[in-house]
């Protein structure tokens, strides 16, 4: 049926997003939190007191470090 390929991805994202959010020094925690939640670059430098420009850096960064988690590299940014 189709959406069964969903529920394993989903229980991986259910414990990976945590294991890998835990790596995270406690800004770089907020920031992926709020841009998790859908928040825009202006609210989430506006909530972790940096620029919009530091948050466009953050996004890239943290999409990077996420990819590495998930490829099992435990490197960090």
């Amino acid at each position: 049926p189709a959406g069964r390929g969903r529920v394993p991805a989903a229980a991986a994202f259910r414990v990976d997003f945590p294991a890998w959010l835990r790596r995270l020094p406690a800004a770089r925690r907020r920031a992926a939190l709020l841009l998790a939640a859908g928040y825009g670059t202006a609210e989430v430098a506006g909530g972790t007191g940096v620029t919009a420009a530091r948050v466009s850096q953050l996004r890239r960064e943290l999409a990077a470090d996420r990819d590495r988690f998930h490829a099992g590299d435990d490197r960090r940014t």
